[in-house]
Protein backbone atom coordinates (compact mmCIF):
# COMPACT_ATOMS: atom_id res chain seq x y z
CA UNK A 1 0.00 0.00 0.00
CA UNK A 2 1.50 3.55 -1.18
CA UNK A 3 2.38 5.92 2.07
CA UNK A 4 0.60 9.24 2.06
CA UNK A 5 3.22 10.99 1.00
CA UNK A 6 3.73 8.75 -2.32
CA UNK A 7 0.19 9.63 -3.03
CA UNK A 8 0.28 13.56 -2.52
CA UNK A 9 3.50 13.10 -5.08
CA UNK A 10 2.28 11.41 -7.17
CA UNK A 11 -1.39 13.84 -7.38
CA UNK A 12 1.07 16.39 -7.67
CA UNK A 13 2.26 15.63 -11.18
CA UNK A 14 -1.28 15.54 -12.48
CA UNK A 15 -3.88 17.67 -9.84
CA UNK A 16 -0.69 20.25 -9.58
CA UNK A 17 0.33 22.35 -6.52
CA UNK A 18 -2.68 21.97 -3.80
CA UNK A 19 -1.98 25.53 -2.24
CA UNK A 20 -2.60 26.77 -5.58
CA UNK A 21 -5.15 24.29 -6.79
CA UNK A 22 -7.06 25.46 -3.47
CA UNK A 23 -6.80 28.61 -4.03
CA UNK A 24 -8.32 28.78 -7.46
CA UNK A 25 -10.74 26.29 -6.56
CA UNK A 26 -12.09 28.89 -3.74
CA UNK A 27 -11.71 31.58 -6.07
CA UNK A 28 -14.31 29.38 -8.90
CA UNK A 29 -16.46 28.66 -5.75
CA UNK A 30 -16.86 32.34 -4.47
CA UNK A 31 -17.93 33.60 -8.14
CA UNK A 32 -20.56 31.33 -8.17
CA UNK A 33 -21.90 32.08 -5.25
CA UNK A 34 -22.02 35.46 -5.54
CA UNK A 35 -23.68 35.11 -9.18
CA UNK A 36 -26.75 33.87 -6.83
CA UNK A 37 -26.62 30.73 -9.30
CA UNK A 38 -27.27 28.35 -6.05
CA UNK A 39 -30.22 29.88 -4.88
CA UNK A 40 -31.69 28.34 -8.17
CA UNK A 41 -30.39 24.95 -8.04
CA UNK A 42 -31.18 21.75 -6.49
CA UNK A 43 -28.38 20.33 -3.74
CA UNK A 44 -27.19 18.02 -6.54
CA UNK A 45 -26.92 20.53 -9.30
CA UNK A 46 -24.87 22.84 -6.57
CA UNK A 47 -22.37 19.54 -5.76
CA UNK A 48 -22.14 18.83 -9.05
CA UNK A 49 -21.22 21.63 -10.25
CA UNK A 50 -18.88 22.23 -7.74
CA UNK A 51 -16.71 18.78 -8.49
CA UNK A 52 -17.01 20.44 -11.96
CA UNK A 53 -14.73 23.04 -10.59
CA UNK A 54 -12.56 20.92 -8.58
CA UNK A 55 -11.30 19.33 -12.02
CA UNK A 56 -10.91 22.95 -13.76
CA UNK A 57 -8.84 23.75 -11.12
CA UNK A 58 -7.16 20.47 -11.44
CA UNK A 59 -6.80 21.27 -14.95
CA UNK A 60 -5.69 24.00 -14.55
CA UNK A 61 -3.24 24.16 -12.15
CA UNK A 62 -2.08 20.29 -12.97
CA UNK A 63 -2.20 18.48 -16.30
CA UNK A 64 -5.03 19.36 -18.55
CA UNK A 65 -3.91 16.16 -20.74
CA UNK A 66 -5.36 14.14 -17.78
CA UNK A 67 -8.08 12.52 -19.19
CA UNK A 68 -9.91 11.23 -16.06
CA UNK A 69 -10.05 14.90 -15.48
CA UNK A 70 -12.18 15.94 -18.23
CA UNK A 71 -14.46 12.46 -18.07
CA UNK A 72 -15.25 13.65 -14.45
CA UNK A 73 -16.83 16.53 -15.44
CA UNK A 74 -18.88 14.57 -18.15
CA UNK A 75 -19.97 12.40 -14.95
CA UNK A 76 -21.69 15.23 -12.70
CA UNK A 77 -22.68 16.99 -15.65
CA UNK A 78 -24.68 13.47 -17.10
CA UNK A 79 -25.67 12.90 -13.44
CA UNK A 80 -27.37 16.03 -13.30
CA UNK A 81 -28.95 16.01 -17.09
CA UNK A 82 -30.00 12.47 -16.14
CA UNK A 83 -31.97 14.28 -13.11
CA UNK A 84 -33.29 16.78 -15.02
CA UNK A 85 -34.88 14.49 -17.78
CA UNK A 86 -36.42 12.16 -14.91
CA UNK A 87 -38.34 15.29 -13.64
CA UNK A 88 -39.45 16.25 -16.96
CA UNK A 89 -40.68 12.89 -17.21
CA UNK A 90 -42.50 13.11 -13.73
CA UNK A 91 -40.24 10.25 -11.94
CA UNK A 92 -38.33 12.08 -9.71
CA UNK A 93 -38.98 15.72 -8.36
CA UNK A 94 -35.93 16.87 -5.94
CA UNK A 95 -36.63 20.48 -4.37
CA UNK A 96 -35.07 23.16 -5.08
CA UNK A 97 -32.91 24.34 -1.95
CA UNK A 98 -34.15 27.45 -0.13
Amino acid sequence: MPRVEEIISDRARTHGDWPTQAQLLADLIGLVARSGAGERMSATQVVAMNMAMLKVARICCGDPNHADHWRDIAGYATLVADELDAQQQGRNNPPVRD
